[in-house]
C-alpha cells in the first residue's frame, strides 16, 4: 500500500490512498515506534492514519507495523517513509529521541514523544475505549505482530494513538473571503 499527499491551497493537507481495498483519506498519518531496552533485544514500529473526518470524532486505522530485531525495524521505518510519508515519529520519553535523529529518513519527519500517561493504565484504556467504540482499526497489527510480539507491537499503537489523542489540532477549513463594504449611494462613483 503506497499513500499519496495533496496539499490544496487554503485547506487542510491530507494523504489518500487504498487501503484493504478501499479509498481511505487521512488527516494524519504517525509512526509510533518502540526502540529496544536492556534485556529485549527487539523494536517495533507502528503507522497509523487518523481519518480524515471535519464532523466525527478521531478515528484510526493501523496501516502496518513491524517487530523485530532493530536493525529490521530501521529498514521497516525507511520504506515506511517511502510508502506512508509520515511526518511523524513518535517514542515513550523525551530522552529516546535523540536515537531516531541518526536514522537516515527524510527531512520533513518530525520526532516526538508521547505524553507521560501513553504506557500507564490511562493510556490503554484511552485505546481500549477507541475500540469498544469501533474507531480503531488494527487488523493489521494483529496479522503482522503474533505471540510475544504482539504485546511491543501494540506499545507502540500505543504510543503514537495517545500521542494523536494529546494532540488534536484543529482542522483548517477554507474561510469565505470578505466582502467588500462600500457606504450607500457611492458605488460606481
Amino acid at each position: 500500500m503506497i499513500l499519496g499527499r495533496k496539499s490544496p491551497p487554503g485547506e487542510e493537507s491530507y494523504y489518500w490512498g487504498k487501503v484493504d481495498g478501499v479509498d481511505k483519506k487521512f488527516r494524519r498519518v504517525i509512526c509510533g515506534i518502540i526502540l529496544p531496552v536492556f534485556d529485549r533485544q527487539e523494536g517495533a514500529a507502528c503507522v497509523i492514519g487518523e481519518v480524515f473526518s471535519i464532523s466525527k470524532p478521531q478515528s484510526f486505522t493501523v496501516l502496518d507495523a513491524y517487530v523485530g530485531m532493530w536493525p529490521e525495524v530501521e529498514k521497516a521505518l525507511l520504506e515506511y517513509d517511502k510508502n506512508f510519508q509520515f511526518r511523524l515519529a513518535v517514542v515513550p520519553t523525551k530522552e529516546e529521541r535523540a536515537l531516531l535523529w541518526r536514522i537516515p529518513w527524510s527531512m520533513e519527519i518530525l520526532t516526538w514523544f508521547a505524553p507521560p500517561w501513553a504506557l500507564t493504565a490511562v493510556g490503554h484504556q484511552k485505546v481500549d475505549q477507541l475500540f469498544k467504540e469501533g474507531r480503531l482499526s488494527a487488523e493489521a497489527l494483529e496479522i503482522t505482530a503474533a505471540g510475544d510480539s504482539l504485546d511491543l507491537g501494540a506499545k507502540a499503537l500505543i504510543v503514537a494513538i495517545c500521542y494523536a489523542l494529546d494532540w488534536n489540532p484543529p482542522y483548517i477549513t477554507k474561510t469565505p473571503k470578505p466582502q467588500e463594504s462600500h457606504p450607500i449611494g457611492v458605488k460606481g462613483l
